[in-house]
């Protein structure tokens, strides 16, 4: 039973761009790892299943009672994203906002929130009103597209067809807004954190010691090049919450909040 107690089962998200945050957790003792989709994780989360999880921003909005954050770890990008598209039938070159006010109709992946919620803000500072329809395998989806249609997908789903007619959505984010996205964080069970809060923390400090052995798995795990991996992990998407990424998500959540009321986001 000792050993049971300090079991902690840890949800994850087996996707590129969070592979730096749990790398260094497979095959620690204490340590169960869970793989999902933040939201399905979500729903583990409240059911006291998990010690923690990677979960989508979005979701601290409503459930901040719930959880405590990681102070200092999140999954963010500031320019531009690469594994958030909006893939679109048509490879005719017009912006964003003319895109987006052709479309009646955006499938978007079951697997997020948060990028469905930066959709919307998105959508409603252009004026585009097309229906939202969740779909569970957005995959399929992008290659059977009609005109005024689009798919939202995400993670290696979005990398995997990247060279398809599709938007960046955080590269259009961006250009709207000026400002970066958190996509991700860190959620905690409160009695967990003594504890947790610095396992995480040292998971992320071992992939930054031993990067170049990490990226090799990297590589191995999800098959994309080396070149790009690196370059993905390194540069685009962004782990440490600090100051600016603060300001991101505090933008993000009035903006949202401009839309609806907290206790009805996704």
């Amino acid at each position: 039973m000792a050993q049971k107690n300090r079991q902690h089962r840890i949800g994850v998200v087996n996707f590129l761009n969070a592979y730096p945050l749990w790398a260094a957790l497979e095959g620690k003792p204490g340590i169960v790892l869970v793989p999902s989709t933040p939201a399905l994780l979500l729903e583990k989360m409240l059911k006291n299943e998990l010690s923690a999880a990677l979960l989508s921003s979005v979701a601290w909005l409503k459930f901040s009672n719930r959880f405590q954050l990681h102070p200092s770890l999140c999954i963010a990008a500031v320019s531009a994203v690469e594994s958030i598209r909006l893939f679109v039938p048509s490879a005719k070159a017009i912006n964003f906002a003319e895109q987006a006010r052709s479309l009646t109709t955006i499938f978007t992946d079951a697997a997020s929130r948060s990028s469905v919620a930066q959709l919307r803000v998105m959508l409603h500072a252009v004026g585009a009103t097309p229906q939202l329809v969740e779909i569970a395998e957005p995959e399929k989806k992008i290659q059977q597209l009609k005109q005024g249609e689009a798919v939202l997908a995400i993670g290696d789903t979005a990398l995997r067809h990247r060279s398809q007619p599709s938007y960046d959505l955080q590269q259009e984010y961006y250009a709207l807004f000026q400002y970066g996205f958190v996509y991700a964080f860190w959620f905690c069970l409160p009695e967990t954190v003594g504890t947790l809060f610095p396992l995480l923390g040292a998971a992320y400090t071992a992939w930054l010691t031993d990067q170049e052995n990490y990226l090799k798995q990297a590589q191995h795990r999800f098959g994309f090049s080396r070149e790009f991996t690196e370059q993905y992990l390194k540069n685009i998407i962004q782990y440490q919450y600090g100051k600016k990424e603060q300001q991101d998500f505090a933008f993000f959540k009035e903006k949202l909040e401009a839309l609806e009321s907290p206790l009805s986001l996704p």
